[in-house]
Formats: C-alpha cells, sequence, structure tokens
C-alpha cells in the first residue's frame, strides 16, 4: 500500500498505530467513526469506496440541508484516510483488493450478514491467503441470533438492547406519559459500534503479538450497547432495580441527580450523588435543612426535596449559578448546546474543537472535534482532509505496481474509479 500517509508525524512525536494498515469497507457512520479513531493515532487508513458512485465529473456542492450535514458529517470521518474506489461486483477489482488485503492488518466491513461472502471478501477467504488479517464484521444485530438478518438503525438497537426504554423526561404511570426520549445516535452508532469496534480490533492486534495470527470479529451494535449498561443492568439483575424513565437514580430518578430550571429559563444539571457533594450543595445555598432528605427514599420527602431544589435554581441564572458552584466542590454544570459546547473554554483548552484541512483543497479549514485520547508520548492528530471518493485510486495502483496502461484498462472496464 502506498506511502502517502508517512508512517511517522514528521511534525511531532511518532504515531502510536503508524504500522497499522487498515480497509475500510464501511459505510454508515459506525465504521467510519472506527476507522477515525485508528487514522488519528496513525494507522494507514484506506476507504474502499464504489467505483459506480463515482461521477465523471465533480458533483455539485451540496445545497440542501441534508446533503450539507452529510458532507459535514464525511468530512470529519473520512479524515486522515485515503480513498480507492473499487467495484467490487467485477473480478479485476476483487483482484485489486485481493493484493491490498494480502499486505492489509484489518479488514472492516459494515455491510449486512452475508454480504462480503457473496462478494468473495469474506473472511475466511480473506484470512487464506493472508492468515495474520484481523476482519471485523460491524452490523446491527451481529451475524448470529434471530435477529441477525433484521435491519436497523441506533433507535432499533437501542431499542432492542433496553437502553431506550430507560430514557425519558418523565416517568411511567398515571403521573408520566413514560415515553422514551430518543437521544442522538450516540449509543449505538458511535459508542456500542464504531468505539467498541476499535477497542475490539486492537485487542485482537495485541492478541496477534502473542499469537502470530489474526482472527475474526463479530461486533453486533446491539450487543456493544448492552454492554455500556453494565452498571444499571448489575443493579436490576441483583435487586430488581427498575430502570423505566425517571425511576433510576442516574436516569432522575434522584432529585440530586436531575437538572432544574434557572431563573434565564436555562438548564443546569446537578450530580451531587455522594453525600459530602449534596452537603457542599446545601451548604452553598445556605439550606444544611435539606441534607436529611437526600437518602430519604420516602416518595414525598423526595418529591419536596425535588421542589426546593427547583425553587432554589429558579432564584439565580445559569452563569450565576456556575460562577458560585465553580468555586465549591459541587457536581454542577449548565446544560450546554452543542453551539456553547464548541466555544465553552474547557473544551477548547483540551483541543476538543480544531480546525482541520477542507476536504475541498482551498488551503482554509474548517471546525471538527479533536481527538479524545491524549497519549502522552504518541499522541494523535488530523493530518490529511477527507478524501473525494476515489481520490487516491492511482497512486494505489501504481504502488501494487500497475503501469499508466494497466490503471486505465481497469478504470474503462469499470473496475475502479
Amino acid at each position: 500500500m502506498t506511502d502517502a500517509i508517512p508512517p511517522d508525524n514528521a511534525d511531532g512525536p511518532p504515531l502510536a498505530l503508524s504500522r497499522l494498515r487498515v480497509l475500510d469497507l464501511s459505510r454508515l457512520a459506525p465504521g467510519p467513526y472506527c476507522t477515525m479513531l485508528l487514522g488519528d493515532m496513525g494507522a494507514d487508513v484506506l476507504v474502499i469506496d464504489d467505483a459506480r458512485d463515482v461521477r465523471a465529473e465533480p458533483a455539485a456542492a451540496p445545497r440542501d440541508e441534508t446533503a450539507l450535514r452529510r458532507a459535514a458529517s464525511d468530512a470529519t470521518l473520512r479524515r486522515n484516510k485515503r480513498s480507492l474506489a473499487l467495484n467490487l461486483k467485477t473480478d479485476p477489482a476483487r483482484e485489486v483488493f485481493y493484493r491490498l488485503a494480502d499486505e492489509a492488518d484489518i479488514v472492516l466491513e459494515g455491510f449486512r450478514p452475508g454480504v462480503v461472502k457473496r462478494l468473495g471478501v469474506d473472511y475466511d477467504t480473506l484470512a487464506a491467503r493472508n492468515p495474520r488479517l484481523i476482519y471485523c464484521s460491524l452490523s446491527g444485530y451481529g451475524q448470529t441470533g434471530p435477529y441477525a438478518a433484521h435491519v436497523g438503525h441506533d433507535i432499533n438497537y437501542i431499542a432492542t438492547s433496553g437502553a431506550l426504554a430507560a430514557s425519558g423526561s418523565d416517568a411511567p404511570g398515571p403521573e408520566g406519559s413514560g415515553r422514551p426520549a430518543i437521544p442522538l445516535n450516540l449509543l449505538a452508532d458511535f459508542a456500542g459500534g464504531g468505539l467498541m469496534a476499535a477497542f475490539a480490533i486492537l485487542a485482537a492486534v495485541v492478541a496477534r503479538e502473542h499469537t502470530g495470527r489474526g482472527q475474526y470479529i463479530d461486533l453486533a451494535m446491539s450487543d456493544g450497547v448492552l454492554s455500556l449498561l453494565t452498571a444499571p443492568m448489575a443493579a436490576h439483575f441483583a435487586i430488581g432495580t427498575d430502570l423505566a424513565p425517571r425511576s433510576y437514580v442516574l436516569n432522575g430518578g434522584a432529585p440530586y441527580y436531575d437538572v432544574y430550571r434557572t431563573s434565564d429559563g436555562r438548564w443546569f444539571s446537578l450530580g451531587a450523588v455522594e453525600p459530602k457533594f449534596f452537603a457542599n450543595f446545601c451548604t452553598a445555598v445556605d439550606r444544611e435543612d435539606l441534607i436529611p432528605l437526600q437518602n430519604d427514599d420516602d416518595p414525598a420527602a423526595r418529591a419536596r426535596l425535588r421542589d426546593e431544589l427547583g425553587a432554589i435554581f429558579r432564584t439565580r441564572t445559569a452563569e450565576e449559578w456556575f460562577a458560585l458552584l465553580n468555586q465549591t466542590d459541587v457536581c454542577a454544570a449548565p446544560v450546554l448546546t452543542p453551539a456553547e459546547a464548541a466555544a465553552d473554554p474547557h473544551n477548547l483548552a483540551r483541543e476538543m474543537i480544531l480546525d482541520a484541512p477542507r476536504p475541498d483543497g482551498s488551503g482554509e479549514t474548517m471546525r471538527q472535534v479533536g481527538i479524545a485520547a491524549k497519549l502522552g508520548a504518541t499522541p494523535g492528530r488530523v493530518r490529511t482532509a477527507a478524501p473525494a471518493p476515489g481520490r487516491d485510486t492511482d497512486a494505489v495502483l501504481r504502488d501494487l505496481g500497475m503501469d499508466a496502461a494497466a490503471i486505465a484498462a481497469l478504470r474503462e472496464s469499470g473496475a475502479v474509479a
């Protein structure tokens, strides 16, 4: 594979994953997020785009909101990667892919179960050629089980896993509808899917150091969400804890772990779970009389505490509350909008919002979310902008030893673009 992305960070310390070569067959967000994480840490990620989707002429700049949103997402999720456009339904394209897989460390795919087998790029086929290959299939419900063939999206996976039923703004029963609150597609797509896949892949890389062989990874997003529910499910198994909306301590069931309106109409979060933090809060607002109510499980006492806290928070603005509680040892923070979070001084100081090169090659920059894992000796870095589909096709094929005539023949056949 080409050395277009250098094995080391020329502008800084070495990159942690610079020796890993990744072939990314995925399309939707979970897979690209996984390989973005690997690419941010230095892995050489080659996205295999579909040659049939690559037009001869550059696509017009997106204008509608959906297209703009997708383009902005791709600009981040495809950073630090290269693109080769193949039509894997053709024999010549498969031969190119096989040659790449022979030298690769990792293949990630996100198709429905059975698709890669039909394409001839499944684990058994590739591992027979390259026993050190680590192959991850990232899907909604996994490769086995009654739901394996079901289609779905984040909302369906968190529904099946129990996480959606535990989310909501009001409790079930006569006093509330109990309607689940639909979160952003963070739990299944990004945490249970992309992040869990990156963890599994790197675990397999470590295992290969001991065994000398790669392995197959069956990563289901529904499994990943259930893993994220480890602590609340443990409470459920042990003592039958109800995980319905606003019934569990950590989903709004406890007054000391909730959000409250401030005098300026904003929301403010209080997370004073430990008695010392709740006592510190009560002291800061001169209401030590509320301290004994924290662990009073009587519904009337909890209702009284919630009403009292609501009245207290309505006496100041969110900014005033943060100024006050930021100087005390209290778990509290204003509820920021995404726009406010992008301008927050702490997030900026942590370099979680950065300026990255625009994919259009203009030399200008665009804002993106930064790199969360702060490795001291081998930190990650955004090195290259997201590639247009097929941008690196010629370079990759040349690196495989093909001359201009051979590349032109592949293009003419529709095998590459």
